[in-house]
């Protein structure tokens, strides 16, 4: 049974993208899984050394050298997973002898709804895909898209209906974290991607079962928020094959990430030399307060 390390940076949406890989890792009977959680309310020395206690990349990083330590140590890892690239920047040395993946998140790292602080994207009905950017130096997809874009690579964007809007470069117009009056959350900023290969339920259908499927409504209560109503046409065996699936995830559980401290919140940057990051700068009116001075709906819960 290979042993393999699991490094996924515990901050915004790459919690969420975490618990699910977690989740399916573990339905894997042939793999052990090792796995490496760097987070920022970490109690390490670097949380209390000058110069690296307000700077994720290196804080990320340590955390992560001390894991692959510990967990080599053991016995040898055989492969390397790592989620993103701030946590496999003091990792170079190991990678050099570990056969290792570094995955690049390309959806937006925080944006702010009404009650919540949440991970979204909008497409439209063009395939133009719009990814909200907390970063002031533009986040993960900033330092990403301009090198997906010169070298040609293939850019698929898994987007759900839920998050359909009208006009993609509308709403990128009318987004800018410098141009609001006020911002319910953390301001926001919106890269448009027209280049990308959009994949919604609609090609989801198609790619997987062969099936035509139509777009009918959306949303509800009771644990209906956010959903889609699909019709699908094909041939019966291929709608079985449809069925039998849909029926089995209907109803899993909702993901339900931990926030993170907004005493010491700030936008994480890709690299430690992107000095145009200023960690003083105001990111989020909720910024710098202690959990019992925030709304209740804003709160950290143990559950």
């Amino acid at each position: 049974m290979p042993r393999i390390g699991f490094i996924v940076e515990q901050v915004l949406g790459h919690i969420t993208h975490g618990q699910n890989l977690q989740r399916v890792v573990a339905e894997d009977r042939e793999v052990q899984a090792l796995w490496g959680l760097p987070t920022w309310d970490s109690t390490g020395i670097e949380s209390r050394l000058p110069g690296i206690r307000s700077n994720w990349t290196l804080r990320a990083g340590l955390q992560v050298r001390r894991f692959l330590r510990a967990a080599n140590h053991q016995a040898r890892l055989e492969a390397l997973f790592i989620h993103t690239q701030v946590p496999a920047v003091l990792a170079q040395d190991w990678m050099g002898r570990i056969p290792t993946i570094v995955s690049l998140d390309a959806t937006p790292q925080r944006t702010v709804t009404v009650h919540e602080r949440t991970a979204e994207q909008a497409v439209d009905r063009e395939g133009n895909v719009g990814v909200f950017v907390a970063n002031p130096a533009g986040g993960t997809i900033g330092w990403s898209y301009g090198i997906l874009s010169a070298r040609g690579c293939h850019l698929i964007v898994p987007v759900g209906l839920e998050k359909l809007v009208p006009s993609v470069r509308q709403a990128s117009r009318s987004c800018g974290q410098e141009t609001f009056y006020y911002n319910q959350g953390i301001k926001i900023g919106m890269i448009p991607i027209m280049n990308g290969e959009v994949i919604t339920e609609i090609q989801a259908f198609q790619v997987l079962f062969d099936l035509k499927a139509v777009h009918i409504g959306g949303g509800g209560v009771n644990g209906s928020e956010g959903s889609v109503v699909i019709v699908a046409e094909g041939e019966k065996n291929k709608l079985d094959r449809a069925i039998q699936l849909i029926e089995k995830i209907k109803g899993e559980p909702p993901l339900r990430p931990k926030k993170s401290l907004c005493i010491n919140c700030f936008p994480t940057i890709p690299s430690i030399k992107d000095a145009s990051v200023k960690l003083d700068r105001e990111h989020c009116m909720y910024q710098g307060r202690r959990e019992e001075d925030l709304p209740l709906f804003l709160r950290r819960h143990s559950s």
